[in-house]
């Protein structure tokens, strides 16, 4: 005797089923990385059980790319840079599956809100976030463009400033390794003092094309942007 149920009844279990889906744009904006992080897992509300099956998955992750490293190794073809990558990624993909699938569609919204927080602006050079607060064409372009050149133009202060300083101790040749690890120290220290030299000059840069980058927005998209943020994450202190 088979078991029928109403009409009814099979509509409310495949709703709730539905219901429980993930986010394909919550899902795709996750960045699992954060969820290391203690006070995130607190925001989120992580329960044991959670974390205990997170950590099965980055354990199950950590022998696959034990297993291929030691595989590539022993084998007499290896995989090409491009096959290499795309084994990684899809060791990545399952990693973010395994993960991603024991949050609940409330937390899993609430660690793409702080995904995007903490990327800030830098989120909209992916193609879905940028058309999710309707952002496209030529303000897009211009977008992406602006960005990159700033970040040209900071690259071009770091270069000028620290290369120099890796190009002479690069020329030394030291001739023990005491010499060597003296040399190390030395070269550390004048990068230190060269970033810091430069890093009133970067954070300026910085802020200059955070600026120009706003202003590319429209009323509306700013508004959508700050939607997508969430509730601003209080580091505690």
């Amino acid at each position: 005797m088979k078991l029928q149920l109403p009409i009814f009844a099979l509509f409310a279990m495949a709703t709730s089923v539905q219901a429980q889906a993930p986010d394909p744009f919550d899902y795709h904006c996750a960045d699992i990385s954060i969820l290391q992080v203690k006070q995130i897992q607190t925001e989120i509300g992580i329960t044991d059980a959670q974390r205990k099956a997170m950590n099965e998955a980055a354990a199950t992750h950590k022998t696959r790319l034990t297993t291929y490293d030691a595989q590539q190794k022993a084998a007499k073809t290896k995989d090409t840079q491009p096959q290499t990558q795309a084994k990684l990624r899809g060791y990545f993909d399952e990693l973010k599956k395994g993960v991603l699938t024991e949050l609940s569609p409330v937390q899993l919204k609430r660690l793409r809100e702080l995904t995007l927080q903490r990327a800030g602006l830098l989120a909209l050079l992916d193609d879905l976030v940028a058309k999710k607060i309707g952002l496209s064409g030529a303000p897009y372009e211009n977008f992406k463009k602006t960005f990159s050149d700033g970040a040209k133009q900071a690259g071009d202060i770091e270069r000028t400033n620290l290369k120099p300083i890796f190009d002479k101790y690069t020329a030394k040749r030291p001739k023990d390794d005491e010499e060597r690890k003296l040399l190390e120290s030395q070269m550390r220290g004048e990068l230190d003092a060269a970033s810091k030299r430069i890093a009133p000059q970067i954070q300026q840069l910085q802020s200059a094309t955070q600026q120009k980058l706003i202003g590319i927005l429209t009323a509306p998209q700013k508004s959508a942007w700050q939607a997508l943020l969430g509730k601003p994450f209080k580091v505690a202190k």
